[in-house]
């Protein structure tokens, strides 16, 4: 598992995926700030959390999780599908 937090975009991203591998839909969920991707077998590969420092406290889950800050990333997602 790594997580990612994007400043620059605000996003929060928690990937379930082995490195070098990508995602290969999303779904939709209740909250539209907060999506699911799926891999190739249907399992989640990636929680990704939009505005995330107004939905989560960075500073008390910085305390419990490792995570990596990244900037000038154009990492792209895969489109939204409905479940």
């Amino acid at each position: 598992m790594r997580v990612e937090y994007f400043p620059d975009t605000d996003t929060l991203s928690i990937l379930f995926l082995p490195p070098g591998a990508t995602a290969a839909d999303a779904l939709d969920t209740p909250d539209p700030d907060v999506l699911l991707f799926r891999d190739a077998q249907g399992r989640i590969g990636e929680v990704l959390i939009e505005h995330a420092s107004k939905r989560v406290d960075l500073a008390e889950l910085r305390r419990h999780v490792s995570f990596e800050e990244v900037t000038g990333s154009t990492r792209e997602r895969p489109t939204r599908t409905a479940a």
